[in-house]
């Protein structure tokens, strides 16, 4: 089975609004939600793909988070995601070091995290 994602970027300004959209196929999706409670570290999700395989990433969530990869000692890569600025990529511009066997998270406020994880890759 083929599944489409779009990932949209936009700008808009005096000058005018710009839109581009960023479609990407693959042949497998790995989609989550969950709720990140307060004061948590390093809570493991299944999130595994292989970096060559990757098509697009779109991580979001409410409150500010951080993600690591493969290792809680020694991270592959570490993304801080923003409250409500979602980190999104399509696997042309390779946005992790290596491939992901598995995801931490961590949530340091004081408010629980709604977290939602939408990935396609070709295996």
């Amino acid at each position: 089975m083929t599944f489409k994602h779009t990932l949209n970027k936009n700008w808009a300004g005096p000058a005018g609004n710009i839109q581009k959209s960023l479609p990407a196929t693959g042949e497998q999706e790995i989609n989550f939600d969950f709720v990140l409670a307060a004061s948590t570290t390093n809570q493991q999700r299944p999130l595994a793909f292989k970096i060559a395989l990757l098509q697009s990433i779109f991580i979001s969530s409410d409150q500010n988070i951080t993600l690591k990869t493969n290792s809680t000692s020694a991270p592959s890569d570490t993304k801080n995601i923003t409250a409500g600025d979602p980190y999104l990529a399509t696997g042309i511009s390779a946005p992790f070091s290596a491939d992901v066997t598995t995801a931490y998270f961590t949530n340091p406020g004081t408010t629980a995290a709604n977290v939602q994880v939408r990935c396609l890759t070709n295996g």
